[in-house]
């Protein structure tokens, strides 16, 4: 991106009426994260390797099997965390023609009983690799329960909207793509 243009965008974000709310944003998500960090911890997500950038727009549909791709935010990260943005993904339609070229549809987020069928594929998953692999307490560090599972994705969610927020702030004022960035954190707000 040519340092003109950067500059431009980010006049346009000092200049910008909505100046004031990205303040109260940033200082309201501060305590929003200062509140939902002991809350976080307490779920006990497990640690695992996780994609960080898991979509549909991510999943290649095998003949029989499902793939993820683009591993290059892969690393260890809170189970939930990966799960609560695949759900939060769920709402945005991300090949839209027209401005800000997307589309945002809350009805979209994963219904309970959606969340009980991811879930359920992934302990099945699981225990199948277990038992393969001959490691007895893999599914105890996990904590394969359907509705701990479903609590810890749903509460990862609100950080993964506020990373989402956060990083098309970021997006808005670094990337040379005419994509509606700030209407992106302006929808993310929690």
């Amino acid at each position: 991106m040519n340092k003109s243009r950067r500059s431009t965008s980010i006049q346009n974000i000092k200049n910008s009426s909505k100046l004031n709310d990205l303040l109260r944003f940033l200082f309201r998500n501060h305590i929003l994260i200062l509140f939902l960090r002991p809350i976080l911890i307490n779920i006990g997500s497990p640690v695992v390797f996780c994609h960080n950038d898991l979509s549909v727009n991510n999943i290649l549909m095998l003949p029989n099997k499902l793939m993820a791709i683009d591993y290059e935010f892969s690393c260890y990260n809170y189970r939930g965390f990966d799960f609560g943005l695949y759900f939060s993904e769920a709402a945005f339609n991300n090949h839209s023609s027209k401005y800000p070229y997307f589309e945002f549809d809350f009805e979209k987020y994963p219904n309970k009983d959606q969340q009980l069928n991811f879930v359920r594929s992934y302990i099945d998953k699981i225990r199948k690799n277990a038992i393969e692999t001959s490691i007895k307490s893999h599914n105890a560090y996990l904590k394969l329960d359907e509705e701990v599972i479903i609590y810890e994705a749903n509460m990862f969610a609100l950080i993964a909207f506020l990373y989402a927020a956060l990083w098309s702030t970021i997006q808005s004022t670094q990337s040379s793509h005419n994509f509606g960035f700030l209407v992106i954190f302006f929808l993310k707000r929690i």
